[in-house]
């Protein structure tokens, strides 16, 4: 099983790396007033000029933005060891645990047993079954990629563009 490792972030990262310049902040009031905003097309030529303009303070927000992210994660981590310790009547009384709920899952080898038990009894039909499979899944138990199960199947299986994520250097 893959474990999913936290980046430390130390005193002088927390003071140092999580601070704003006056410039990231003029930055940063620049694009929320322009966010969402409706631009004819000489408003939106004249953004975009000002916004390439400001190319490095937009990377050093972003990478403000991957420090607070870090910094949220490794928090985070830390408080589940910090009350990993004890029971929640020996937590502070500003700190409570929340109930997530649960999921289920099929042990080992038993999707097969309640799938067949239910078509039997007729509570579900095959193709109701089938059309809650995607195609990652019939690609795994297959032992096909999805590229030559759409190969295969040109006509029936589409690709579906994910939006783009947007990369800032």
């Amino acid at each position: 099983m893959a474990s999913k490792e936290v980046m430390v972030v130390t005193e002088y990262d927390i003071k140092e790396k999580l601070q704003l310049g006056a410039q990231e902040i003029e930055t940063l009031k620049f694009l929320v007033a322009h966010a969402g905003i409706e631009m004819d097309e000489g408003a939106q030529q004249e953004f975009i000029a000002q916004r390439n303009a400001k190319a490095v303070s937009i990377a050093r927000l972003n990478e403000f933005k991957a420090w607070c992210a870090k910094t949220v994660e490794y928090i985070d981590t830390v408080f589940k060891h910090a009350f990993n310790v004890g029971t929640v009547e020996n937590f502070p009384a500003n700190v409570k645990l929340k109930n997530n709920g649960s999921t289920y899952k099929f042990k080992d080898g038993a999707a097969s047993i309640v799938v067949d038990t239910l078509l039997k009894k007729k509570l579900v039909t095959k193709e109701q079954l089938f059309d809650k499979l995607t195609v990652s899944n019939v690609a795994k138990a297959s032992g096909l990629k999805n590229e030559r199960l759409t190969e295969m199947f040109p006509d029936t299986i589409v690709e579906e563009k994910k939006s783009p994520t947007l990369i800032i250097t």
